[in-house]
């Protein structure tokens, strides 16, 4: 929604970002909630193998890039500011592939 330096912003302009930014957050958790459900209830019913666990896990990993928050939230203690510092940082250093975030994050958690 950038506009250039000739634009500016009006207040009917920034409701209307707001309204779409929320609906699509709401969206995407909307989804991601379904789709984690959906394998989970399915290996947990005995309906799907730890092989194809294994297989929708790293499909919900591609299609989610959740990397970056799960590397933001290495505590579940933390507040929303403690979180979007960690997000900032994370912007501020070079890119990491999303598997070594990943890992760094299990290790730290105590997952291997």
């Amino acid at each position: 929604m950038a506009k250039d330096d000739e634009h500016t912003y009006t207040p009917d302009d920034m409701r209307s970002w707001l309204q779409r930014e929320t609906s699509q957050v709401l969206k995407e958790a909307e989804l991601r909630v379904k789709d984690a459900t959906d394998f989970v209830m399915k290996f947990t019913a005995s309906k799907i193998s730890e092989k194809q666990l294994s297989e929708r896990m790293s499909q919900y990993e591609k299609r989610w890039r959740e990397a970056r928050l799960i590397a933001a939230m290495p505590s579940e203690n933390l507040t929303n500011e403690q979180i979007l510092r960690n997000l900032d940082k994370d912007l501020a250093e070079p890119e990491q592939k999303p598997w070594v975030q990943r890992d760094t994050f299990r290790r730290e958690r105590g997952r291997q």
